[in-house]
């Protein structure tokens, strides 16, 4: 479940729009390998690495797709992304991206961070919301069965 003190971004990778979990606890950067291969994106094998995720269990991972082309607020950031299966969000950019970006200035309270890339100051917001939509089907409308399915 998304916590309200995360920093949570759209972005855009070949005109479809991503949602981008930032993670200072993730050493490497992620997306979902289902994701990788429908947006048709460069698979490249790579030695393999055991990836261990929040729940103590390790994953392996063989497969990157090099210097993919993000758009996060105006700003493009070419990133390395190691595919897994993971969930919560289609990207996560972890220590591999923040390190690229020098001092960064993470405000957890307005949920922004302030960074200088490539002699340009950017200041990026969350903008991804904490909780889904509510969905669109009036339930009122729907018929229950009135006998269990067998």
């Amino acid at each position: 479940m998304p916590a309200p003190e995360t920093i949570r971004l759209y972005g855009t990778i070949s005109h479809h729009q991503v949602i981008i979990l930032v993670d200072g606890g993730s050493t490497h950067n992620f997306i979902q390998s289902h994701l990788a291969s429908f947006l048709h994106l460069t698979q490249v094998p790579t030695a393999a690495m055991r990836v261990m995720i929040g729940n103590g269990s390790t994953i392996d991972c063989d497969t990157k797709c090099p210097e993919v082309p993000i758009l996060v607020q105006g700003h493009t950031f070419l990133v390395d992304l190691f595919q897994l299966p993971i969930g919560g969000a289609d990207i996560v950019l972890g220590v591999q991206w923040l390190k690229q970006l020098g001092l960064i200035t993470t405000d957890y309270s307005s949920l922004t961070m302030r960074f200088t890339y490539e002699n340009q100051p950017i200041a990026l917001r969350a903008d991804v919301p904490i909780h889904p939509s509510p969905a669109s089907v009036s339930y009122t409308h729907l018929t229950l069965p009135t006998t269990p399915y067998v």
